[in-house]
């Protein structure tokens, strides 16, 4: 994040991450950008995020805003008003609990209507630079809100997602959400590790089929010249140390010690690891 001019010139004292707030400029932003991306249409105003040759009709906006007062809201369908729910919607936003606000906001990111709305990535790329620039902690990853604020993090993370060819990404993809689920202050850290760990195994037995063990698919990768021997030791002792007696995945770490920077690391390490793995196993395909 750029500084303002004031806080560069210590004027001002610069700001700490909001982690458990909403500012009101920060509040503001949000609901400009969905106003923009899900009721501009309906009153018939350009929307940017679109193609101005697939305008979304007001029906199909309806029909979204009932699925998000079925899904999201929980409220009775027959009550349902479309100008009563944006104007419930407005206040959620502007008055209403911080991480209610994320909560909300990430379930409708989830909705597959909303995300086949066309300028999704749109949307989404516009929540981030919002949450960059008013020093929100969190950003929007895989339609998930994590408190990674580091972008080449958040790229790595994201790569993993777009690694189409690859046969097993759904199945990767499935763990992945399932760590950013729980990447939050008091979310359950213990499962974002063994999630991110459970992504590099789905590689590595397609790398060794019939095993799950990584060290199998690294002697594979040495094997076929494919990985330099210091850093497949390396990579085989980080594995090693996630099965081991006091490793993660006999559950006999205490719960107190398993801190968010601790599932931070392995999610980020562990995404940057599957990537890899992935681009080598293209790599032996072709040879």
């Amino acid at each position: 994040m750029i500084r303002k001019f004031s806080e560069r010139m210590g004027i001002v004292k610069a700001s700490e991450p909001q982690l458990l707030e909403v500012s009101t400029n920060l509040r503001n932003s949000l609901w400009n950008i969905i106003f923009i991306f899900l009721i501009n249409d309906w009153v018939n105003a350009k929307n940017p995020f679109r193609n101005s040759t697939d305008r979304t009709t007001r029906k199909q906006l309806e029909n979204i805003h009932i699925i998000i007062v079925l899904k999201v809201f929980k409220k009775p369908i027959d009550d349902f008003d479309f100008d009563t729910h944006i104007n419930s919607l407005k206040y959620r936003i502007l008055k209403g609990e911080w991480n209610l606000i994320y909560e909300e906001l990430e379930e409708i990111c989830n909705i597959s209507e909303v995300k086949e709305l066309e300028g999704f990535t749109g949307f989404t790329v516009a929540l981030n630079n919002i949450l960059e620039k008013e020093n929100s902690a969190y950003r929007l990853v895989n339609n998930f809100f994590t408190t990674i604020t580091n972008e080449e993090e958040i790229k790595e993370i994201e790569r993993v997602v777009n690694q189409d060819s690859f046969d097993k990404i759904q199945e990767v993809s499935s763990h992945l959400s399932q760590a950013l689920r729980h990447l939050k202050p008091d979310g359950d850290l213990r499962n974002v590790i063994k999630e991110s760990i459970s992504m590099v195994e789905t590689v590595a037995k397609v790398l060794e089929p019939g095993s799950s063990s990584l060290g199998k698919a690294l002697n594979k990768l040495e094997k076929g010249k494919k990985i330099n021997s210091l850093l497949k030791e390396k990579y085989a002792k980080f594995y090693e140390y996630t099965n081991s007696e006091d490793g993660i995945r006999h559950a006999l770490m205490d719960d107190a010690n398993i801190q968010i920077e601790d599932a931070r690391y392995f999610l980020i390490a562990c995404s940057a690891f599957t990537n890899y793995l992935i681009e080598k196993h293209r790599k032996l395909q072709i040879n």
